[in-house]
């Protein structure tokens, strides 16, 4: 006896599948192959794994926190091939999705024009274009 796919059953399996790459596509392993440092006075107790985020929706991950030769923190955002690459004028600040917490800090980046210079892989936010939290 052989099974055949009817449409009422393959329509759902095929919408399924659909949204399971959508979803892949907006959430993504983490981040992109592009990376930027941003330099903060303090890293405000933020984890690595956070969220990267755009005007409230995500677009990559913090790779790597870590203390420079200066004492600054720096913290290594990898951020999704769709926003890369950033542009001079890019600011970056650490917010908090809430009051009680943890691990519920994130960066929240403000993407410069596009007319801007590009801020090459493994380019740095320096402190004047930082906000701790």
């Amino acid at each position: 006896m052989q099974r055949v796919l009817t449409p009422r059953l393959a329509v759902p399996a095929v919408l399924g599948l659909a949204l399971v790459v959508v979803l892949l596509v907006l959430v993504g392993p983490g981040g992109g192959s592009y990376e930027v440092v941003a330099r903060f006075r303090d890293a405000g107790q933020l984890v690595k794994g956070g969220d990267v985020q755009v005007a409230g929706g995500r677009v990559g991950s913090i790779q790597e926190i870590r203390l420079g030769d200066d004492g600054i923190a720096e913290v290594v955002l990898g951020v999704s091939d769709e926003l890369a690459p950033l542009h001079a004028g890019t600011k970056a600040e650490i917010r908090s999705l809430g009051l009680s917490g943890v691990a519920n800090r994130y960066v929240n980046l403000s993407p410069g024009p596009d007319s801007g210079a590009t801020i090459e892989d493994g380019g740095r936010l320096e402190l004047p274009t930082t906000t701790g939290i």
